[in-house]
């Protein structure tokens, strides 16, 4: 088994050894330089509206025109959101929250070593956005967390709906 496939079966064996109700984190944390509030909520959508998507977006509102398409694409996600990130209830549990291919390794041994998280307690979904987002993992990474319950239907339902939301 590759460092890679031992990886996937460490974040299912996290996910699912960490499930609780509330969506946050006891500190905040940091995404690079940018500081995430980690404030607990009850509901996932209004985590990821209130704690990730609003603050990132009234950043690019500084640095972009208002008729920029960019920012109303994102103004049409925000009214949607609630239909794009509806899912089946199910317990937060804990998250890296940065998990790219910058941040993980192998060790001498070949085992899996990942860094510089910025962790929370959160929906799976968002750890494999943020895992496809730069690439770097292969599929033997992804197979083992994502086959759960219906997951990977889920993450690509999301992503549909997210595409016709922002070309609506």
């Amino acid at each position: 088994m590759d460092w890679q496939e031992r990886m996937g079966r460490g974040l299912a064996s996290l996910h699912h050894s960490t499930r609780q109700r509330h969506y946050g984190f006891d500190m905040d944390s940091y995404l690079g330089t940018f500081k995430q509030s980690n404030e607990w909520q009850d509901d996932w959508t209004g985590f990821w509206r209130d704690r990730r998507m609003d603050p990132q977006l009234s950043l690019l509102k500084v640095q972009l025109p208002g008729q920029d398409p960019l920012l109303k694409a994102a103004d049409k996600l925000m009214i949607k959101l609630d239909n794009v990130l509806a899912c089946n209830p199910e317990p937060a549990v804990l998250l890296h929250g940065d998990l790219w291919s910058g941040n993980a390794t192998a060790d001498q041994k070949g085992n899996p070593v990942i860094f510089d998280p910025a962790s929370y307690y959160g929906q799976r979904e968002a750890e494999f956005g943020m895992m496809r987002l730069f690439g770097g993992f292969g599929p033997k990474c992804v197979k083992q967390p994502i086959r759960k319950s219906g997951l990977s239907s889920r993450i690509m339902s999301a992503a549909s709906r997210f595409t016709v939301c922002i070309t609506s």
